[in-house]
């Protein structure tokens, strides 16, 4: 069948209609504002062709009429687009269609008719059905948002502009403060302290006169002198103590007093010795470029003439009386690597033995003496540097090697190396033995049945003939023989010091020097009295060290030197002097007669140290005078020395009106140090360096060393001004990680930002910072919120008044 002609029509029209709609709809070029929104270029029209109309990229910028079915536009009016933000402001008026009933809610043109109901009525979709009226229900949103933002303005501002104000009055009052402290208070304390500082150096300087007389001029006649070395100051001969005699007795003295208390031996020095120095007017350089050993300690005496110098010498002598002059001698800090450089050196004694014996004389690692640690540094030194000892300079090498045997000499020329190298031979051996150990079969019986039978074993031979051994009495001798160890080493050292100031003292001075002899005259005298050691052990050196006494027994090293180390005292002799006087005097004669009967029991010549020996030789106790070896013993109240000492103590008193002076000094500097902290704490609160301290106009002065929380999932924060920011697990109320110290506050365009930088480093990270954003808020300050934008970068958000100022009411149009 045909088709039907009415069917054929239908169709063309169809197509007809068709091809009509699409040249209809198909776009058009278009003109819209150029370059309108910058506000230095003329106003013109510019032609968009058909085929940038909906490409979806906005080049009508100003109304947006080139995207009308694409958001390219969208929000180029609402402050998104870059060149509005120059729009003139009545162009940037006409920019926006304002919603009747919400005249705060400004839509961009391209959102007018765009199928999306933006005003609460409607308004911008005219003749669109779908948007219905629900504005009673918006507007009463936005009014009570509208109502807070106006509230905490109103509030806000308030505590704003009072705190403000009292900022300000704080400020000035500080001001006013920080002068009258620089300006008046100050000033007066530092003009009373140079009146007083002047007045000071008098007194130093009269004082090192009158002391320098006292030790020359008088003590020198006294009867300590002429009582323990016989003739006095203007002797015209010291053939009974010659130069060299009174160098001994000085090393043997300093010997003594180091074995006989750690006080008198720190920071590797004699302190009777620096303090007899001092006494005498001779300053030692102790700077450590001279404190290594390997050169002859600088000198020089004091200057009588130069006020400088008398000045200096008083201070040292003021420290002295003050007991100031050595350094407070640490123990605890060098007691383990004390004690592991001596175990090193014992390698061969059995570690049980030897943890014991640690045990019980503990006090013995505590007196180890410095200098061993010092040499055992210098061997690691030179070994770690034997490339570089090649280029060490040949002179000085030869003078260390020169310097070492002359110490040596003098040590080796003494009756105590000669006694105390006996005892420390035989201490060597038998600290290598070990006791015997016990059996199981005895530890099965208990502690009770090991003790019976332990106390019947010491009484009961063995099947040998030989005696059992104690173990534990062995280990108590062995303690016993290490602390006496270890105060012959100290001693040794004490003795090494004095050995090389004495060298120095000697040197370029021939021995028949008048001032060589003075020197070394009152030396000696001082260092017996500052020693405090025994007059018995005085009358030993005396006797000992005094050529007069000792003959010539000493230079034959062939044979054993002497049938007992107290030969030449013993029974005590005197001879007459030049002047008509008895050397040594009855003090010294009396003490040498009782120590003579003391060591009458050890008369019989021990040359050596026993060759081989098994446990059996070994002592259950190790009296005194065990192979020579006598302690040394310190003057007690009793000693008839005291009494010769009794002047020489009244005179070394500090003067009444140089203490008075230094009182007033020390009362004044405490005063000038508490100002001046003072200052300096008042200039921080200010921010004398940091203008902003505060923030604006002192707004931060409300928020001063506060702190504030907020809770985000698991964990609490906590933010303190001028303090730090924290992060802790909830519930936590102390410790944390630390997120920064507090930097400074910023304020860009209105907008504030606490910052906090510096903090803890994340694994992998940088440090961690937080920041916080204020906004206004009436009634309190409070953290909002906590976010972690960025690995260990914290950010925070706080209302609070300090940001209800003009620039809130201005934006939020309040």
């Amino acid at each position: 069948m045909a088709p039907r002609p009415l069917c054929k029509l239908s169709i063309l029209i169809t197509v007809l209609i068709y091809f009509l709609t699409l040249s209809t709809s198909a776009p058009q070029p278009i003109k819209c504002a150029s370059n309108a929104w910058f506000a230095t270029s003329p106003q013109s029209l510019q032609t968009i062709p058909a085929d940038k109309i909906n490409d979806d990229y906005c080049d009508c910028p100003f109304d947006g009429l080139d995207e009308p079915e694409t958001g390219a536009c969208a929000g180029s009016v609402d402050g998104m687009w870059a060149g509005l933000g120059r729009l003139k402001a009545e162009e940037r008026e006409r920019s926006f269609f304002a919603c009747p009933q919400q005249p705060s809610l400004r839509l961009p043109l391209s959102r007018v008719n765009d199928g999306i109901c933006d005003c609460c009525d409607g308004a911008d979709e005219k003749g669109s059905e779908k948007c219905g009226d629900n504005c009673e229900q918006v507007l009463a949103a936005e009014r009570a948002a509208r109502k807070k933002l106006q509230d905490d303005y109103e509030v806000g501002s308030k505590v704003r502009t009072e705190s403000i104000s009292q900022y300000q009055k704080w400020m000035t009052e500080a001001l006013d403060k920080l002068q009258m402290l620089k300006d008046v208070e100050l000033a007066k304390v530092e003009h009373d302290r140079d009146h007083i500082e002047q007045a000071l150096k008098y007194e130093k300087i009269a004082f090192s006169k009158k002391w320098m007389h006292l030790v020359n001029e008088v003590i020198p006649t006294l009867e300590p002198l002429t009582s323990i070395f016989g003739g006095t100051k203007s002797s015209s001969s010291n053939e009974h103590m010659t130069v060299d005699d009174l160098a001994s007795f000085i090393i043997s003295l300093c010997w003594l007093s180091g074995e006989s208390s750690v006080d008198n031996f720190a920071n590797a020095r004699c302190v009777p010795f620096d303090r007899a120095s001092v006494d005498v007017g001779i300053l030692w350089d102790h700077s450590e470029i001279h404190e290594d050993g390997n050169s002859l300690p600088p000198y020089h005496h004091v200057d009588k003439e130069n006020d400088q110098s008398l000045i200096e010498y008083a201070e040292k002598i003021i420290s002295r009386l003050s007991g100031n002059d050595t350094a407070e001698w640490s123990h605890s800090s060098k007691r383990h690597k004390h004690k592991q450089a001596r175990r090193h050196k014992n390698h061969d004694l059995d570690d049980d033995a030897y943890d014991e014996m640690e045990d019980i004389s503990d006090d013995y690692y505590a007196e180890f003496d410095e200098t061993d640690e010092s040499s055992h540094d210098e061997s690691s030194h030179d070994e770690s540097n034997a490339g570089e000892s090649e280029q060490v300079n040949d002179v000085n090498e030869q003078d260390h090697i020169t310097l070492d045997r002359s110490v040596k000499t003098w040590l080796e020329n003494l009756q105590l190396s000669y006694t105390r190298n006996l005892f420390k031979e035989q201490a060597a051996m038998l600290l290598k033995l070990t006791p015997p150990a016990d059996t199981d079969e005895d530890s099965e019986h208990g502690d009770e049945g090991a003790s019976r039978e332990k106390e019947a074993d010491e009484n009961e031979e063995k099947e040998d003939g030989s005696k059992g051994i104690d173990p534990v009495a062995i280990n108590m001798a062995k303690s016993t023989i290490s602390k006496r160890l270890s105060n012959i080493n100290r001693g040794e050292e004490s003795a090494k010091f004095a050995a090389r100031h004495i060298i120095a003292l000697m040197k370029n001075r021939p021995g028949d020097s008048p001032s060589l002899l003075d020197d070394i005259r009152s030396l000696a005298m001082m260092i017996v009295y500052h020693s405090q050691i025994c007059t018995d052990d005085i009358s030993e050196l005396i006797y000992t060290t005094s050529s007069v006494f000792r003959g010539d027994k000493e230079n034959d090293s062939s044979t054993c030197p002497m049938s007992s180390p107290w030969e030449s005292m013993c029974p005590p002799r005197t001879v007459t002097l030049q002047d008509g006087t008895t050397f040594p005097s009855k003090l010294i004669v009396d003490a040498a007669n009782r120590r003579c009967q003391e060591r009458a029991d050890a008369m019989t010549g021990v040359c050596t140290a026993q060759e081989e020996l098994d446990v059996n030789d070994f002592p259950t106790a190790v009296p005194e005078g065990y192979y020579y070896y006598y302690s040394p013993k310190s003057r007690e109240s009793s000693d008839e020395a005291n009494s010769l000492f009794l002047a020489m103590t009244s005179l070394f008193q500090m003067p009444t009106s140089l203490s008075s002076v230094i009182d007033g000094m020390q009362k004044l500097d405490q005063t000038l140090n508490s100002l001046r902290k003072e200052v300096v704490t008042l200039e921080s609160d200010i921010g004398r360096n940091d203008s902003l301290k505060f923030g604006l106009d002192g707004e931060l002065f409300l928020l001063r060393d506060t702190c504030h929380k907020v809770e985000s999932g698991k964990y609490e924060y906590e933010v303190c001004i001028f303090g730090k920011a924290t992060q802790r697990d909830a519930g936590q109320t102390s410790g944390g990680t630390n997120l920064g110290n507090w930097q400074k506050i910023e304020v860009e365009d209105g907008v504030r930002t606490m910052k906090w930088t510096g903090g803890t480093k994340c694994w992998n990270g940088p440090h961690r910072s937080a920041e916080v954003i204020v906004t206004c808020g009436g009634f309190a300050t409070k953290l909002l919120t906590a976010d972690e934008p960025e690995t260990c970068r914290y950010v925070f958000t706080m209302e609070s008044p300090i940001a209800c100022d003009d620039h809130f009411k201005s934006t939020n149009r309040l």
